[in-house]
């Protein structure tokens, strides 16, 4: 890898990181301040979840037949067009959360493919230094941009703030994206290959697991956190100092991580993870209030570095494994995306489907139990990985 491709990759992860909090957070607080209906909520993301997989094998596909620059190019003009909506368009492109939620998931989805092709193809021994990198630009980003863009939200009344700056982001990274090279791919995609068990990865079933089981417990922390927070602390510009506070709490944990160097024994950062998650998540739980999500906040601020560092790092590793002489890297894309998807989809249409009531949370707070123990579950399922419990 260049150092210039270098310098493109960790700028145009810390960019996107931006642009997508105006795509995920800032579109679920849209609609929850248009419609104060959590049931919009949950149906925005069931169709963003549902119709996710089948983007990201499109966005796959695209990268073996055009190649990574032509699809980052074709995705960054389709993830502007799609903010360019929600700009010109207002509350009408709201007005069914399913279909906004499917067409949302469509533009994600296919931009997705391709990066992480390529996050797949940096070699092992640099992927530490990089993605240590990219995680404190995303949290500096974190500490400016969630406070700036809700305080301004708030006083001009209007959303209009969070999604120009996305559109600006992907403008940005279109331009970059021209006057970058990007790394070959071999211009097949094998999907029946990767379906294959255990095909030429020993440990693909693990890698399946592993996949389903984080979906589920991610699934409430992309959909639903964010506006329950909003929902106790009252306004954007509250949300927007409490985010300060949890991103500079983040930033001290990714200093320390890196410092550790503990993303070689994955599991070790995983059970730490885990651990933290399953006593936040049992507060939560406990005291449904705002000091519960305090506690929860912090817990997933916790995890996110710990476990997601190990989830990340081991999943990557498990894909190495395969010794198909095919590049599968785009087809592994699809495939943990798809396990993913079904388990990021199961909690919310279990909520959906029992009518979630925040002022009646049992149904949420059983998700939130459940939730809570999948971390261990992973490690279980992990713990039967000859590589990873036999690495030096």
């Amino acid at each position: 890898m260049s150092n210039k491709f270098k310098t493109y990759w960790i700028s145009h992860q810390i960019l996107d990181y931006l642009a997508s909090i105006s795509t995920t957070i800032f579109i679920n607080f849209y609609i929850w301040e248009n419609t104060k209906n959590i049931s919009s909520i949950l149906k925005f993301n069931l169709g963003l979840f549902l119709i996710y997989p089948l983007a990201v094998l499109v966005g796959s596909v695209l990268t073996e037949l055009l190649g990574l620059k032509f699809t980052q190019i074709i995705t960054k003009i389709s993830q502007a067009i799609f903010v360019s909506l929600l700009l010109f368009l207002g509350t009408s492109i709201i007005q069914d959360p399913l279909i906004f939620g499917f067409l949302a998931g469509l533009v994600l989805g296919t931009a997705f493919a391709p990066v992480d092709v390529i996050a797949a193809k940096i070699l092992p021994d640099l992927r530490l230094d990089i993605n240590s990198k990219i995680k404190t630009g995303t949290i500096i980003a974190g500490i400016i941009f969630p406070p700036l863009l809700s305080f301004l939200v708030d006083i001009k009344g209007s959303f209009t703030a969070p999604f120009t700056t996305a559109l600006i982001v992907y403008v940005l990274l279109l331009i970059f994206s021209i006057f970058t090279s990007f790394p070959p791919v071999d211009g097949k995609f094998n999907l029946v290959e990767i379906f294959k068990f255990p095909g030429g990865n020993p440990e693909k079933g693990i890698l399946l697991k592993s996949a389903f089981l984080s979906g589920l417990k991610d699934s409430i922390h992309y959909s639903l956190i964010g506006v329950l927070t909003l929902n106790f602390i009252g306004s954007l510009t509250s949300w927007g100092w409490f985010k300060l506070t949890l991103s500079f709490f983040s930033l001290v944990l990714v200093l320390l991580y890196k410092k550790l160097k503990i993303s070689k024994q994955s599991i070790i950062s995983l059970g730490f993870g885990a651990v933290v998650f399953l006593v936040g998540s049992a507060y939560f739980a406990y005291d449904f209030s705002l000091i519960g999500i305090y506690v929860y906040a912090t817990a997933t601020a916790i995890y996110e570095v710990f476990y997601g560092f190990g989830i990340t790092g081991t999943m990557t590793r498990l894909t190495d494994l395969d010794v198909s002489p095919k590049d599968l890297t785009a087809e592994y894309t699809f495939f943990t995306a798809l396990f993913t998807s079904i388990g990021l989809v199961l909690p919310i249409a279990f909520l959906d489907y029992f009518k979630l009531d925040l002022q009646d949370p049992m149904m949420f707070l059983i998700v939130v139990i459940f939730i809570a123990i999948v971390p261990f579950t992973i490690l279980k399922v992990m713990s039967k990985s000859f590589y990873l419990t036999h690495q030096s």
